[in-house]
């Protein structure tokens, strides 16, 4: 999928390029907290 439909595009921690934003990892999204961890 990534290479196939997205040109080698990604998103954040595994998520799929092509889904809407915000993507369950980013801010906003399912698991996006606002929180930077180190």
């Amino acid at each position: 999928v990534q290479h196939g439909l997205n040109n080698g595009k990604c998103g954040a921690c595994g998520d799929n390029f092509a889904d809407p934003q915000p993507r369950a990892s980013e801010n906003g999204g399912a698991f996006g907290t606002r929180t930077i961890v180190a």
